[in-house]
């Protein structure tokens, strides 16, 4: 957090990062925006995991929700208390749609924004192959992700040169930062083959239990958290 706080400015900083982390899962002692919840029930395979890893030294703690460091704990799911995963627009969209002053789009794809001379005032997108134009009157926030994100800003003529260039998009801004440095989270998966199919949920996913899943799921909208 240090270097993408000497990089982006002081408002990166953790302690700045902190709090809007919390607001948005209840920093794992509440409600928040996005619902929270680790599994109510684990393997034994699992809690001899994490148990061997206290042992080890690990500090062991209630959930995996901090700037990293060397402890063991069951991971926060999106899921609420009821067993229904929460996503962006359940947390977001779901309490604002009926805004008078908000009007949501589906299916759409955005290919770039317009420029007139160096203001932005318009989209050019596309649904269903047909194309579609949104107007701003004030301001358009690009808000697409790490991978989206740049690729809008370069098919809309921001970015390396050399890239902007080489794929015949003219320059409205040279931006040299633009889709660099991109990095995929660290993450190291671990695969073993147990003994009982009673230390895995994979029983879940096949023969009738994949029905009796997949009915629940369309009739209550739950996921199965209770196995892992």
């Amino acid at each position: 957090m240090a270097r993408l706080a000497k990089a982006g400015g002081e408002a990166w900083a953790w302690h700045n990062i902190e709090p809007l982390l919390d607001e948005l899962d209840g920093g794992g002692s509440g409600p928040g925006i996005i619902k929270v919840s680790t599994h109510a029930r684990h393997l034994g395979i699992v809690e001899a995991f994490v148990g061997a890893a206290a042992s080890a030294g690990l500090a062991r703690r209630q959930g995996i929700r901090d700037k990293a460091q060397e402890e063991v704990a069951y991971p926060f799911y999106n899921i609420d208390t009821r067993g229904r995963r929460c996503s962006a627009a359940t947390g977001f969209l779901k309490g604002a749609r009926k805004r008078p002053n908000l009007s949501v789009e589906t299916a759409v794809r955005v290919d770039r924004i317009v420029f007139d001379g160096g203001r932005a005032h318009a989209l050019l997108a596309e649904r269903h192959g047909h194309r579609l134009g949104f107007s701003a009157r004030r301001e358009i926030i690009l808000c697409a992700g790490a991978l989206e994100s740049p690729q809008i800003l370069q098919r809309s003529g921001i970015g390396s040169r050399a890239v902007l260039d080489a794929a015949g998009t003219p320059v409205v801004c040279e931006r040299e930062g633009v889709g660099r440095n991109l990095r995929e989270h660290f993450l190291l998966g671990l695969n073993f083959q147990v003994k009982s199919s009673r230390d895995s949920e994979n029983r879940e996913y096949a023969g009738l239990s994949l029905g009796r899943n997949l009915a629940r799921s369309s009739l209550t909208r739950k996921v199965l958290i209770e196995q892992s």
